[in-house]
């Protein structure tokens, strides 16, 4: 009995012992092919560097014969692009997208690819997949350029206002300007959310016009504090050009703003301020 069970303890050990063997030997080959790639990639590199395109190319072709995996396929296609080569590599990143059909870092490339190309459609289509994502800026700028292409306004009503939101957000993300963020805060504020709308303020601000629209959200959402906050900012961008019935508009923001905080003798003197105002027109 015991001799059985030894003789089974020793088949498992080698069971366990040649299965670590040849994953270590997988590992290994891949480690190396990935080296082996890296390599090539280097080489071409330096053919590119040294202007002789035609033997860069003659390696492209090559190595795209052996490569498997999503970063080797967009390491084929950046080189063909930097030659020039638009046809060769679409054609690898299609081939990559078969058997990656849902790698975001390949959909985001090529769906670049296709604006780039001005093929809106085909971009629209492709990108979807990347809203709300890290690349989803591509899929609004799909949406945004096509419309603006075809002289088209964006059909905005309750039945996608969620999809133009992330659009809007996700075009915010890409570019880092506040502009997009005013077009979420105006949904927020159409759907009643006055505290989502609120919580959209940006870090900075554009110019008197960019106050306005925020401190009237933040007004609009009884956050008076903040939105006094806010309005401190417009002395940075007033000038004589500027329109006196926004200034004044914003002013009376303030005013309102301290009645609502019980500092009355504060919006006393935001109102005599607009009185000036008009007084000196």
């Amino acid at each position: 009995m015991q001799i059985k069970l030894f003789q089974r303890i020793k088949t498992s050990l080698v069971l366990v012992l040649m299965f670590t063997f040849c994953f270590a030997l997988c590992s290994c080959g891949m480690k190396a092919e990935q080296k082996s790639v890296t390599s090539q990639f280097d080489v071409i590199d330096a053919l590119i560097a040294q202007n002789q395109f035609d033997d860069a190319i003659s390696e492209l072709k090559k190595i795209q014969k052996q490569i498997y995996d999503s970063w080797s396929y967009i390491g084929v296609y950046k080189r063909y692009m930097t030659l020039g080569e638009k046809k060769s590599a679409e054609k690898i990143i299609k081939k990559a997208l078969k058997t990656n059909s849902h790698n975001i870092e390949l959909i985001a490339l090529y769906s670049l690819f296709l604006l780039r190309e001005n093929r809106l459609d085909e971009a629209e289509v492709l990108a979807k997949e990347l809203k709300g994502t890290k690349y989803g800026s591509i899929y609004s700028e799909a949406i945004l350029k096509k419309s603006y292409n075809n002289e088209e306004k964006l059909n905005l009503d309750n039945s996608n206002i969620d999809d133009f939101y992330q659009i809007f957000m996700d075009a915010y993300r890409g570019s880092n300007n506040p502009l997009w963020l005013r077009n979420c805060a105006v949904m927020d504020m159409i759907r009643g959310d006055f505290s989502s709308a609120s919580a959209l303020l940006p870090e900075y601000f554009l110019n008197l016009d960019d106050i306005f629209f925020w401190s009237t959200v933040l007004y609009d959402s009884s956050e008076y504090s903040k939105m006094l906050e806010v309005s401190e900012n417009s002395n940075k961008f007033f000038d004589s050009s500027v329109l006196n019935e926004k200034i004044n508009k914003l002013i009376a923001f303030e005013s309102d703003s301290y009645i609502a905080l019980h500092e009355l003798d504060l919006a006393e003197q935001k109102r005599r301020e607009i009185i000036s105002n008009i007084n000196d027109e």
